[in-house]
């Protein structure tokens, strides 16, 4: 992804492909994100944008501390492994982390072995029990 592309996405907001995300204070936070993602049609978590599509950046600290903890979320928080792609991008002199979660092979995926988490349009829910079955 460019620039311009991440723009236009920001543009048209968020939606159950891309979730925009200033900064994650919380590695649980982060792997039910990464989860819901994984146990619907994957998706996009941008990092360094707000909510309403403006570019807030982040520093090169955060981009170190949220790759390991994309990481340790992917291998220690959620149960099954699933693969996380990860790019950073300078785009109008700050710098965003990308986060591409593929769709999930082996559905369900949990978050400390106990939640199951959906993407619910651009938002995230806990899966029903029918929905796990």
């Amino acid at each position: 992804m460019n620039c311009e592309t991440l723009k236009k996405i920001l543009l048209q907001g968020e939606d159950h492909i891309f979730k925009f995300i200033e900064n994650f204070a919380s590695i649980d936070t982060l792997a039910e994100e990464i989860c819901a993602f994984a146990n619907s049609e994957g998706g996009y978590i941008i990092i360094g944008a707000s909510g309403n599509g403006e570019l807030t950046g982040l520093n090169k600290s955060d981009i170190s501390r949220l790759n390991q903890w994309i990481f340790h979320a992917t291998s220690q928080k959620i149960d099954k492994i699933l693969s996380v792609l990860t790019h950073e991008l300078i785009c109008d002199n700050k710098w965003i982390l990308l986060a591409h979660i593929l769709r999930g092979r082996q559905k369900p995926y949990a978050v400390n072995q106990t939640d199951v988490w959906v993407k619910n349009g651009a938002g995230k829910r806990k899966a029903s029990s029918d929905e796990i079955s």
